[in-house]
């Protein structure tokens, strides 16, 4: 899967998870520690704000203030989709997948790496929204493959920094190493 495609198709399935969000939901606990829905929808729509300023070659530095909480709290399912539609629209830019970063995470990474990253997060919590909200886990294989390829040892300081795997993957449950959840 290209990298644009996945994180296409990323987005693609977290808007049909965020479209199943009743207002019921939004205090109820997801699988990251310490956040309900609500904190959920709101680090996905503050990811999809940073890498589409970094993506452009800002420097990480020069960071302009990205969505507050309490922004988008007033319509968090719309500030989360406009963000995801910017950084589509970014990183379709020319030259944008090429770029090298000053990204803190990993210093000197392509626009084609951090959007590589950005999709594995979007992967993970496109999968814990459903696990807080009752309905549907299942995620595109091709997708879940994606997220499993960012996975592999160059990403790893990443990954284990981050928390996004606890344990050595499990085969039939790429999601829950992915989301390194204690959820059966």
């Amino acid at each position: 899967m290209e990298t644009l495609e996945a994180l296409g198709s990323g987005i693609a399935e977290c808007d049909r998870r965020l479209s199943l969000i009743t207002p019921a939901d939004w205090e109820l606990p997801t699988p990251c520690d310490e956040w309900c829905v609500r904190d959920l929808v709101y680090h996905i729509t503050w990811g999809s704000a940073l890498y589409a300023y970094l993506v452009t070659g800002e420097k990480f530095e020069d960071l302009v203030e990205l969505p507050s909480p309490e922004e988008v709290s007033l319509d968090p399912i719309t500030h989360c989709r406009q963000q995801a539609i910017a950084l589509a629209a970014a990183a379709r830019k020319p030259g944008a997948m090429a770029l090298v970063s000053d990204w803190p995470l990993r210093p000197g990474s392509t626009g084609s790496e951090m959007i590589g990253f950005r999709t594995l997060d979007l992967i993970v919590h496109t999968w814990d929204l459903p696990r807080a909200i009752g309905a549907d886990e299942s995620l595109p294989t091709p997708l879940v493959e994606e997220g499993l390829r960012c996975v592999q040892p160059e990403w790893a300081d990443i990954h284990r920094a981050g928390g996004y795997w606890r344990a050595p993957p499990a085969p039939h449950q790429p999601m829950r190493v992915l989301s390194g959840s204690s959820c059966d």
